[in-house]
């Protein structure tokens, strides 16, 4: 935190901000959100401009200078938490994880059927999940499984097994991570698409798709204080996560790392069974020199939301600019899913 004491020490202001106060965007002014800034658009062509980086608000200062980088997430439903899917669909292990009791067995197996299906192939894996095969493997001694598993319970996930993490959470398997692109277009993509097929496209249809828009900086200067870390795998493991500039949030240490930040997490309010990524970035800090940089120049997360049935000029931009899924998925599975979509009837009367 030494630089941000020195900029306010100093009296030094940045000379751009990102969104602290909730500008206007494409003449929408947004809902101010206890942990995020929701923009609802009605209009297709707006929403879509939000993203263009030559125009967009989002994107430049008064000074009309293009200064910020973002993260992107999207969603079918707008009202979708930012919480990683493990803990999302598994609300019985958030609360044992917060009760610091370290119940993440569940997930080490489901990491570990993974991370055979890697070894299978001749993909590249940590010393740490070898060994954690190896611990798993009934043809080895069981004389120390107990204290070993206790060991992979505090210790889980290490920084060495990240990359796989991430791969297994691309590939669908429930994690810890949260995975985001920085592409606004690819995270319109899967937000849009998958709100199809086309009976969601309704005018009495009022669900709306959302796109998370997260400041680089604001992960950057949290991570000062906080357990933050912005995942960025090796590409050569997957071209898929390539394709689509896929990167990763890890935002819930192991409980050794846990115990490094608080002795009680719970008590310290760094977690709670609403923990959502929003919730950690817009938090009140130690720090008043962290708080007052992010109220004052950078402000937080915001999300873009379109209604479902305003999503066909969506399907014309996306397919004008060639993202579909044998682009997002170069292989002959992804050639596939697009020869299925291009073939499905609605689908094609609209492009």
């Amino acid at each position: 935190m030494d630089v941000l004491e020195f900029l306010y020490q100093n009296n030094i202001t940045l000379p751009t901000r990102i969104n602290p106060y909730g500008k206007e965007i494409r003449g929408v002014k947004p809902l101010i959100r206890e942990t995020y800034y929701e923009y609802n658009f009605k209009n297709a062509i707006d929403f879509l401009d939000v993203f263009d980086i030559n125009r967009s608000e989002l994107y430049k200062n008064k000074g009309n200078d293009i200064f910020t980088s973002y993260i992107y997430r999207g969603h079918k439903f707008a009202q979708w938490k930012l919480l990683p899917s493990f803990f999302r669909n598994n609300q019985e292990h958030l609360k044992a994880y917060l009760s610091g009791n370290g119940h993440s067995s569940g997930e080490i197996n489901i990491f570990l059927e993974f991370i055979k299906g890697l070894d299978f192939l001749g993909y590249n894996i940590s010393d740490y999940s070898f060994n954690l095969l190896k611990l798993f493997d009934p043809k080895d001694s069981l004389s120390s499984i107990s204290s070993d598993l206790s060991s992979n319970n505090m210790f889980f996930p290490r920084d060495e097994q990240l990359d796989e993490l991430a791969l297994a959470q691309h590939f669908g398997v429930e994690t810890r991570l949260l995975d985001f692109t920085k592409d606004p277009m690819v995270a319109l993509f899967f937000a849009s698409e998958s709100a199809y097929p086309y009976e969601f496209i309704s005018k009495e249809n009022k669900d709306k798709i959302g796109v998370w828009v997260v400041p680089r900086l604001l992960i950057e200067a949290i991570k000062e204080e906080r357990f933050l870390k912005y995942v960025d795998v090796k590409k050569y493991q997957n071209k898929y996560i390539s394709a689509q500039k896929g990167v990763f949030i890890h935002y819930f240490p192991s409980l050794y790392e846990a115990t490094k930040l608080s002795e009680n997490i719970v008590k310290d309010n760094l977690l709670d069974i609403s923990y959502t990524l929003d919730k950690l970035l817009a938090s009140n800090f130690k720090s008043l020199a962290l708080n007052r940089l992010i109220k004052e120049h950078i402000g937080k997360p915001m999300l873009f939301t379109l209604p479902h049935n305003c999503l066909m000029p969506v399907a014309s931009r996306l397919n004008q600019l060639n993202i579909n899924w044998a682009t997002m998925m170069p292989s002959l599975d992804g050639v596939k899913k697009e020869v299925q979509r291009q073939n499905n009837k609605p689908y094609t009367n609209i492009i």
